[in-house]
């Protein structure tokens, strides 16, 4: 009976700890699409890099330690796609550039994986 309790519970917190992340890679998406509308240069295209860039900050720290349940292939995957999305920013902002559809579609796609 504890087992099947704690099991519940663990998969619960996986549960809650998936929809946290949606909703952040959600709010991410939301704000490069209106950050598109403004162009490049613009606030809000640097508060969206910059929102984009902590969290996947945090998806790499999680993804890198080894106690990471993920498997390791989904994991290198994972944090290939979170180096290129780092990279991406930081090329944006040298060459002044507001296109955001690549990382749009990619969180996007990120995000809709976690359903």
């Amino acid at each position: 009976m504890y087992r099947e309790r704690y099991s519940e519970i663990a998969a619960d917190n996986q549960t809650e700890a998936r929809q946290r992340e949606y909703e952040a890679l959600d709010r991410v998406v939301t704000m490069l699409e209106n950050a598109a509308a403004a162009g490049a240069g613009s606030d809000e295209l640097e508060k969206a890099l910059g929102r984009m860039e902590a969290l996947w900050s945090i998806f790499l720290d999680d993804l890198c330690d080894p106690f990471n349940g993920l498997p390791e292939e989904l994991r290198g995957r994972l944090i290939s796609i979170g180096l290129w999305i780092v990279r991406r920013a930081s090329e944006m902002r040298v060459a002044g550039d507001g296109d955001v559809s690549g990382l749009v579609a990619i969180n996007a796609s990120v995000r809709d994986g976690l359903r």
